[in-house]
């Protein structure tokens, strides 16, 4: 699927009425209008023949709503905006389970600024190496041009990569995400720093993309200060107390 919003080019220029960077014969052909600019949002398989450019401001996701492989038949260049990409658990290959932009040749050239920001389907991501672009004939640019908006201060290292001729990858290893029981034996505030939590029988801090729990187990402070910013890959209440949470 393509939800983009910016410069779409073609090797070949092309009438587009509503001026949305869909020509009007690739709209008739797909069902899109051709008076209106929302037909850069189709619900069909993703395919252009020519080069895709992405510039400051536009957005595009290979998948909408679910994983989907979105292929370019002349290259890709990213110069700036946004490229949002569905990520599962597993560092699975497109198949429908992760987003893939997949070139039929062409260069992938990275230049400007372009942010790389992650939705995570069902839990964080496992170790491996995901393949996030791949098919280029050459690759124009490094990571210097790209900006992972994931969370930092987690448990992994995850780092995008570009030595794999015309394609991106990213890779994930250290420990894994872990599933965390508030117990405020330090105080009430959650942070990135502070032991206050359980991790199976042992004291932990928070991580990024922990996932956590607020339950009646041990002697557990009902008010929560939020003393930084935190990213949970979820939150579980199940206490028959109230908890109060506070601060950012």
């Amino acid at each position: 699927m393509l939800v983009a919003y910016g410069t779409l080019t073609s090797l070949t220029a092309a009438t587009d009425t509503d001026n949305d960077g869909m020509p009007d014969y690739w709209e008739l052909a797909n069902g899109s209008a051709t008076n209106s600019a929302n037909g850069l949002t189709n619900t069909i398989t993703g395919y252009i023949g020519g080069l895709l450019t992405l510039s400051g401001g536009g957005k595009f996701a290979p998948g909408n709503s679910a994983p989907d492989t979105f292929t370019l038949g002349g290259g890709l260049t990213l110069s700036g905006g946004t490229v949002n990409l569905e990520l599962a658990n597993v560092p699975t290959v497109g198949s429908g389970v992760n987003d893939l932009i997949l070139l039929n040749g062409g260069a992938l050239t990275l230049t400007g600024t372009t942010t790389i920001t992650p939705y995570f389907l069902n839990s964080p991501l496992g170790n491996g190496a995901y393949t996030l672009i791949t098919g280029g004939t050459s690759t124009s640019g490094s990571t210097a041009n790209l900006l992972w908006a994931g969370p930092s201060g987690t448990r992994q290292t995850i780092a995008l990569d570009t030595s794999t001729t015309g394609a991106l990858k990213l890779n994930v290893t250290g420990t894994p995400a872990a599933s965390l029981v508030w117990r405020g034996t330090n105080g009430v505030s959650w942070d990135t720093s502070t032991v206050n939590w359980a991790n199976g029988s042992s004291g932990d801090i928070f991580y990024n993309l922990d996932a956590v729990t607020f339950d009646d187990t041990g002697a557990n402070p009902a008010s929560v200060t939020l003393a930084t910013s935190v990213a949970p890959a979820a939150i579980t209440v199940n206490s028959t107390q109230n908890y109060t949470f506070s601060g950012n």
